[in-house]
């Protein structure tokens, strides 16, 4: 990886976090990989169109510079991220339940 020198100047793309990541989850994460996996979900959900966004597992093993970042080689970046939780992720960060997910599988057909 480069080092980082700074963000150019003019107008940036920009996203929002909530201000609870501040407040309530920022304080209780401890891990720097955690940390990543966290704010990547951030990004990746507000890259995401339509009323029902979520990430999986695959979203983020697909994205090598993520993975990079978690550890080389890959076998330690994947157990890095089977250390996370893998429901589904809303556009909060929250972790839906199962029963939610049964019923939005229920809602689009999918199972």
């Amino acid at each position: 990886m480069q080092g980082f020198n700074g963000f150019p100047d003019g107008q940036l793309k920009t996203i929002a976090l909530p201000a609870l990541f501040f407040s309530e989850l920022l304080p209780i994460i401890d891990d720097l990989a955690e940390l990543r996996v966290t704010l990547y979900a951030f990004w990746a959900l507000h890259k995401k169109e339509g009323a029902i966004r979520y990430l999986g597992r695959r979203d983020f093993t697909a994205d090598d510079l993520l993975m990079e970042s978690l550890g080389q080689p890959r076998r330690t970046a994947e157990a890095v991220l089977s250390t996370m939780p893998w429901n589904m992720l809303s556009p909060a960060g929250r972790c839906f339940t199962s029963r939610w997910r049964a019923r939005l599988a229920q809602k689009i057909s999918i199972s």
